[in-house]
């Protein structure tokens, strides 16, 4: 199967199933895959963001078995699709097939309405919406602020934690009753997973950063001049350069080429978020 022809088709499936829930509000392609430019490697995230009006049991259920459904008719002898329901930057891979991981990132109006500045804003610039209301109508963020950057959830100080702790953090809907709680958790990491999660870090903190100065930019190699421009004064000002090269072979399957996984890379990501923090502190204070 042609992994184009896959995505595609898991597109516009999950479209179809999203209308057909009278819950459904908003359904949009944000990450990577909202450009429609964008081509498939050997590891693809495809992140839905799925809003409803409540999360409730049946709801929960329901969307569950979207993705349950779907993986199965795109994976064969080459492609393996898998789905994940956990909001945040946990992955799902196979060491021998091209990859295709259905992220579907579940809100309902009340917990978007709380959710994290950074990945709003985010989503609201970058996504490609399928169906019902754009996000900006349900929550819009006119800018972001060195705060936000800092201590919002995913911020630095998350990423820092997550770095020194070798956990990934994420989000997820478990039934309670006749209701749902959104429960913060957390995973162990390593290997291929950690060198991912340092990558995340640094490339997802650079990129808040120069966003937070007004600067409207994605997360490819344009943010990553941008980044090094606008914080020329920072020692490590260099360091997203060097991860955001790591992810791209992570990305198209040519991981080993990133070397062998040390506590150096742990330290350099580390050191760049903290040089990053107390840059920004030092505006925060003024």
């Amino acid at each position: 199967m042609d992994p184009m022809y896959a995505i595609g088709e898991i597109i516009q499936q999950m479209t179809e199933k999203a209308k057909s829930l009278q819950e459904t509000v908003s359904l949009a392609l944000v990450g990577s895959f909202s450009s429609e430019t964008k081509t498939a490697v050997a590891i693809n995230d495809l992140d839905f963001a799925f809003l409803v009006k409540r999360v409730t049991p049946p709801i929960l259920s329901k969307v569950h078995d979207i993705g349950a459904d779907l993986c199965p008719r795109f994976s064969d002898a080459e492609i393996e699709t898998t789905f994940s329901m956990q909001c945040g930057p946990v992955r799902n891979w196979s060491e021998q097939k091209l990859s295709i991981l259905i992220h579907m990132l579940l809100y309902d109006i009340p917990r978007y309405n709380l959710a994290s500045e950074i990945v709003t804003y985010s989503w609201q610039n970058f996504s490609r919406l399928l169906l019902g209301v754009p996000l900006e109508e349900i929550k819009k963020i006119d800018h972001l602020t060195f705060s936000h950057v800092i201590d919002s959830d995913f911020g630095i100080e998350d990423c820092s934690r997550m770095i020194e702790k070798r956990e990934a953090i994420y989000y997820e809907w478990i039934p309670y009753g006749k209701n749902c709680k959104y429960l913060h958790r957390s995973r162990n990491v390593d290997g291929i997973e950690f060198l991912d999660l340092l990558c995340y870090s640094v490339l997802r903190s650079a990129s808040n950063a120069t966003r937070a100065t007004g600067k409207l930019v994605d997360q490819g190699i344009d943010m990553i001049s941008e980044f090094e421009k606008t914080f020329s004064h920072l020692k490590t000002r260099t360091t997203p350069r060097r991860f955001f090269q790591c992810k791209k072979l992570i990305r198209t399957g040519k991981k080993r080429m990133c070397g062998t996984l040390s506590d150096d890379l742990q330290k350099d990501a580390l050191e760049f978020l903290s040089e990053l923090k107390n840059s920004l502190e030092l505006h925060v204070r003024v």
